[in-house]
């Protein structure tokens, strides 16, 4: 016992997973200390269809200069606004998955706010709102959408709330007094309607997030195991005397993988589609194909974490795994995450993962939801992977092969 204590190596597991904790909780600390999320260029859509009206010979669009106001707001960076003239042109941005929800301004909004206005000054019965409609795309998250939504709910409320001061301002200079029923107006003169869309049944956003998790679980306790294994086996085979290239030992090791990670992803998309019947808009095939390509691609990812690290590639995989889930975009926004982990999204295959089963499951796969984009990324990482996986395994073989002539030498 005390000869263990005595030993320094013996430590070295102690610091090592100290100084890893360390690590980590500067890393993932900043994301959940804040009260409030550092939003950052969230992507919410206006679409004004409003037509405007004659007053006086002249052209009001007030539709018009409130999402002129909005779009052009330098007050903050929070929202990245983005407009469009139709409810076609703003709806397609939403299912496109470029934005996480929309303000929509109908067609008659600016007759509708002057007939307020007049029913209101002269305090006629019968006074109706004016109508601002907000649709909350609930694909982006659970985090995201109540973002969207308290984001749309602020600017409707401001909107209101300009147009109570500007008519209270009117009554007063006029000295005009209002019905109960038509002050209950003048206080929300506009009716906020809120819908939600692209939620598949039996869904509430999350379920990309998750398959793409258990995909990098996959990947990563996979690519452990089948390289603990087939190097166990490598090195009993050697003791008996029997040679192997090491090339062929890492092209056991990737048709394990695939046979595993079609296996895995067989079994989610049955667990996920059969038995707890989540909906979905592509084909499960495109949807199981898309599995088996993003778990090979993480598995091949940690793989060369594997073969390079060795014993330590655990200490080394797990905390960018970590950052990986952090940094995907499916429980956070990547938007109203801190600069670090929006770079690690960028350098890290998870956002890819999550984006894709986004649109395979919310968006009918199609290539401009953001399937494309996640084709192309995981392709290459897939290919680096592979790439780098095969210069590592051919330098450790001529390593072990100079090695052993070295022993030969000697003898």
């Amino acid at each position: 016992m005390k000869r263990f204590l005595k030993t320094k190596s013996m430590w070295t597991p102690v610091w090592m997973v100290s100084i890893l904790m360390i690590v980590m909780a500067i890393i993932y600390i900043p994301i959940f200390s804040k009260a409030t999320p550092n939003v950052h260029n969230f992507p919410i859509v206006i679409i004004n269809e409003d037509t405007g009206s004659k007053v006086n010979g002249q052209q009001v669009d007030m539709g018009k200069i409130i999402s002129t106001n909005i779009a052009n707001s330098k007050e903050s960076t929070a929202i990245k606004w983005q407009t469009a003239s139709t409810r076609a042109d703003g709806l397609k941005i939403l299912k496109n998955n470029k934005a996480y929800a929309a303000l929509i301004i109908p067609e008659n909004y600016t007759t509708s706010m002057l007939k307020l206005q007049d029913h209101l000054l002269q305090n006629k019965v019968n006074t109706k709102q004016a109508k601002l409609e907000l649709i909350v795309n609930k694909a982006g998250g659970q985090f995201a959408s109540g973002i969207a939504q308290s984001s749309l709910q602020a600017v409707a409320t401001s909107i209101s709330k300009s147009v109570t001061e500007q008519i209270s301002g009117t009554l007063d200079s006029s000295k005009s007094t209002l019905s109960p029923e038509n002050a209950l107006v003048l206080a929300n003169p506009i009716q906020i309607n809120e819908k939600n869309i692209s939620v598949v049944k039996n869904d509430n956003g999350m379920t990309p997030f998750i398959m793409a998790l258990l995909c990098m679980i996959t990947g990563m306790m996979g690519s452990q195991m089948v390289n603990g294994y087939v190097d166990s086996m490598y090195t009993a085979l050697k003791t008996h005397g029997l040679k192997m290239k090491k090339h062929a030992v890492l092209n056991a090791e990737i048709i394990f993988g695939i046979c595993m990670t079609a296996l895995m992803s067989i079994l989610l998309v049955i667990c996920t589609f059969a038995v707890y019947k989540v909906g979905h808009t592509a084909n499960l095939l495109a949807i199981l194909g898309f599995l088996i390509f993003g778990s090979m691609t993480m598995f091949m990812f940690f793989q060369v974490f594997n073969l390079f690290f060795g014993r330590w590639s655990l200490l080394i995989a797990f905390p960018i795994n970590i950052m990986g889930i952090f940094a995907s975009g499916g429980p956070i926004p990547v938007n109203i995450l801190p600069s670090v982990h929006q770079i690690f999204s960028n350098i890290l295959p998870t956002h890819h993962l999550v984006d894709g089963m986004r649109s395979l499951i919310y968006y009918d796969g199609r290539m401009e939801s953001g399937l494309s984009s996640s084709l192309i990324a995981l392709s290459i990482f897939f290919v680096v992977s592979v790439v780098l996986c095969y210069i590592i395994s051919r330098i450790k073989f001529n390593k072990d092969n100079r090695n052993q002539s070295a022993v030969s030498t000697a003898e």
